[in-house]
């Protein structure tokens, strides 16, 4: 170099970060964090799986109870209304057994509607827990 073209100096920048130690801990954090919410997902996975299968195995026992319980109450309260129609008629009972017996197949035809009901909840239930967790 001639006199003219020398350095006159030079500048060198770094950039050291002050808190250097804060941000190791808060991407530690972080990390932890992460880490939590993914262990959080896989336990509510979990509960909502162990909740179908509960609710699935719920709705198989009532529905094969339901259907065992409601074809001979069926023809049960078919035959009761014919046998109370016929005995009324004839005079063998009088109007207050005829009452209480279409009474007692009123009650019976609440109860095979509240077994439907029953079924019905548990099935729009599991359906939900089948959707959400596919979604």
């Amino acid at each position: 170099f001639g006199p003219n073209a020398r350095f006159q100096g030079a500048l060198v920048q770094t950039q050291i970060p002050i808190d250097f130690k804060a941000a190791q801990h808060r991407n530690a954090a972080l990390l932890t964090e992460v880490a939590q919410n993914q262990y959080q997902q896989q336990q509510e996975l979990q509960a909502f799986s162990k909740t179908r299968a509960q609710l699935y195995a719920q709705y198989t026992e009532m529905s094969t109870t339901y259907q065992t319980l409601s074809i001979p109450l069926q023809s049960e309260l078919k035959q009761l209304q014919a046998d109370a129609a016929l005995q009324y008629e004839s005079g063998e009972i009088s109007l207050v057994d005829f009452i209480q017996l279409q009474d007692h197949k009123l009650a019976l035809e609440k109860e095979l509607l509240q077994w439907q009901h029953e079924l019905k909840l548990l099935y729009i239930q599991y359906n939900w827990y089948t959707n959400e967790n596919n979604q």
